[in-house]
């Protein structure tokens, strides 16, 4: 580039022009409140969800429609926009992200730990029966130096991390494994499944965890990647995936309730 360029008015001009659409571009996908949707928005940098719980019945505005949710219900807050909030909520096994006015919010002094995420996790749905599964780091290597005692088919057990054994953890590192199938009958009217695992290890210390991988379908071939979004909301975990996630049909879309610890 030479000097006579760079200090071409004309260039200058189109240089500024383009930084301020970036910056303007930027600042909008920080900004965007549409995690239901696009739920790469959970994996944006310094994104901290924090729960809050409505101090009054409000109607969430959803694309064209509308949908009440009552006093009470549990929120999580993405960011914050002068007066107004980003709210994500759990409906009908579906998340849903909109903007709630900050003043209608009360924020919960709820402290996540490893141990709130602890323990098997299930929905059943028609055909479809999913589990999360999160297990305390030694508990999850026991589970991996000795498949014998897992349920799942030995191909299956190559999906565990390759650092598993060796990796550095903190007490807020977990183990996890998701499973989910769909049953069904086949053309000759035999029963069978498509199923599909995936294992994890992670720390867990806010109501948010992200998992991104490809699941293997069978012994040779590798299928991917699969997104899967978590959120915890108390009670439940509220799950939402997509891409290649397993077997024909398979998702792992649903809200989970905890059948032990």
């Amino acid at each position: 580039m030479t000097f006579d360029r760079i200090f071409d008015s004309k260039y200058l001009y189109s240089l500024c022009l383009s930084l301020i659409f970036l910056g303007l571009a930027q600042a909008a996908q920080a900004t965007e409140c549409d995690f239901g949707t696009r739920l790469s928005h959970f994996a944006e940098p310094g994104l901290n969800l924090k729960p809050a719980q409505l101090t009054t019945a409000i109607d969430l505005k959803v694309k064209d429609a509308s949908l009440k949710i009552e006093k009470g219900a549990w929120l999580l807050v993405a960011f914050e926009q002068n007066d107004k909030s980003c709210a994500i909520s759990n409906q009908g096994n579906t998340l849903l992200s909109s903007w709630v006015s900050t003043a209608a919010l009360s924020p919960v002094p709820w402290t996540y730990i490893a141990n709130d995420w602890v323990g098997k996790w299930q929905y059943e749905s028609g055909n479809t029966h999913s589990t999360l599964q999160f297990w305390r780091y030694h508990d999850f290597l026991q589970f991996y130096n000795d498949p014998n005692e897992s349920e799942i088919d030995a191909e299956w057990l190559g999906e565990f991390p390759d650092d598993a054994n060796t990796r550095e953890t903190t007490p807020d590192t977990l183990g996890f494994m998701g499973s989910t199938g769909v049953s069904y009958t086949a053309p000759d009217g035999e029963e069978s499944a498509n199923v599909g695992y995936q294992f994890d290890i992670a720390d867990f210390n806010g109501p948010l965890y992200i998992y991104a991988g490809g699941p293997r379908t069978d012994q040779s071939r590798w299928e991917g990647p699969c997104l899967i979004i978590v959120l915890h909301y108390q009670n439940n975990l509220a799950v939402a995936s997509e891409g290649i996630c397993g077997g024909n049909g398979t998702s792992f879309n649903g809200t989970y309730t905890r059948s032990f610890r």
